[in-house]
């Protein structure tokens, strides 16, 4: 997973000792997309809003598959 086109490249980084790392603020889209207003507690995103970003962001391909391995049509 360290192919430069891979977008889960730019969440983290591999220090000397070859330990993974999370880059500094690398968290902050995906947190964001799912996270939910203090204030109200309704979702920043709906399901569908959230999907839209995430295939915009590069993740599309690597939603392809249910976590049993299953295809999703």
């Amino acid at each position: 997973m360290n192919d430069a086109s891979n977008p889960f490249t730019a969440l983290y980084t591999f220090d000397e000792y070859g330990q993974l790392k999370y880059k500094d603020g690398a968290l902050a889209k995906l947190s964001e997309l799912s996270g939910r207003d203090s204030l109200t507690g309704k979702a920043n995103y709906t399901a569908a809003e959230q999907y839209e970003k995430l295939v915009a962001m590069g993740y599309g391909k690597y939603m392809e598959y249910d976590s049993s391995g299953n295809k999703i049509d």
